[in-house]
């Protein structure tokens, strides 16, 4: 799978939301295939070169709406949305010139901007049919966003096939037109008296072919029959460690260390769907009972008491900075 999607999103708007959903978005299609966070840009470098070419790797954009994405405003009071340089509009804007499948999220109970509340630049993303993400039915409502990826994954690939396919050049109506008309030649006639010898050199030189084909084939037989025990007593070579995995021991002599709130670890999932806790303290307690987790990270439910996702790890992920709902823990 070669189709790509990345998650737009404003930190102060929606954060906790689209760490769900990168966390939901990475369990089903896998963390090379799902973008967040590409507005980190390195110093010296061209903000709209590298805003395109990051967006152009990608065949679906997400757009996280929260309720303060439409009138969330810089240091200076000016709406941030109409600032040319903001990094989730220059997103946006490369995202619409692709012309690639982008899917509006609102979130938060946020409501679909209008045409005449958006810049110019943004006015075809109110024409873009959205998804919204409720709080108390997340996971339900991401399955349809997740089907509708997967059709879009299906026709990106099934149209790189089609353009990977040599199409066979058209004929030339304009060429020429040759005769099929010929001068009659005149083709040298072997005497009848050098047939039969010709005949039986033929035969001579089938019966020699047979004869050859059968030894080789005879001695084929006797090296793989030779072979053989030295093949089966081979063993499989085992597989490499990951390379990014922390060593571990054997998980159930283990317990877990200190909860480090504003830590994700990114993959190696127990299971598809996370676990619903009431805090990260319980999460944690949750994967010191499992025999196969090494590590866990809890992401707290917006605007609810402690509540959120369980996610348990069948390995020690390596560690990067996320907002202050998430935290993590990893087997000592």
């Amino acid at each position: 799978m070669n189709a790509k999607v990345f998650i737009n999103y404003r930190r102060e708007d929606s954060a906790p939301y689209a760490g769900r959903l990168y966390d939901r978005l990475v369990a089903r299609f896998g963390e090379d295939q799902v973008f967040i966070d590409i507005d980190q840009i390195d110093p010296g470098e061209d903000f709209a070169e590298v805003i395109n070419r990051k967006v152009g790797t990608c065949d679906i954009a997400i757009i996280a709406i929260g309720p303060h994405w439409l009138s969330a405003t810089d240091a200076s009071g000016k709406r941030r949305l109409d600032n040319e340089e903001d990094f989730v509009r220059m997103e946006i804007v490369a995202a619409l010139q692709r012309k690639i499948r982008v899917i509006p999220v609102l979130v938060g109970g946020a409501q679909m901007p209008q045409k005449q509340d958006l810049p110019q630049a943004l006015a075809p993303l109110s024409r873009r049919n959205a998804v919204e993400l409720r709080e108390i039915h997340f996971h339900a409502d991401v399955n349809p966003l997740i089907e509708a990826i997967e059709n879009c994954f299906a026709v990106a690939e099934k149209k790189t096939e089609l353009s990977a396919t040599p199409i066979p050049p058209a004929k030339d109506s304009t060429m020429p037109v040759t005769t099929t008309q010929t001068t009659p030649t005149t083709l040298p006639v072997s005497s009848t008296s050098s047939m039969p010898a010709l005949k039986q050199l033929e035969v001579w030189a089938s019966h020699r072919l047979l004869l050859v084909t059968g030894i080789v084939l005879l001695l084929l037989a006797l090296a793989g029959f030779l072979m053989w025990p030295a093949i089966a007593n081979l063993k499989r070579p085992s597989r490499p460690a990951e390379p990014t995995l922390t060593a571990q021991g054997d998980p159930t002599t283990r317990r877990m260390g200190q909860i480090e709130e504003g830590i994700r670890l990114r993959g190696y999932n127990l299971n598809p769907n996370p676990i619903g806790v009431k805090s990260a303290d319980e999460c944690s307690k949750q994967c010191e009972q499992t025999d196969n987790c090494l590590a866990m990270t809890f992401v707290k439910y917006p605007n609810q008491s402690g509540r959120g996702d369980c996610w348990l790890k069948s390995a020690v992920p390596p560690r990067s900075s996320a907002p202050p709902n998430f935290a993590s823990s990893v087997k000592n």
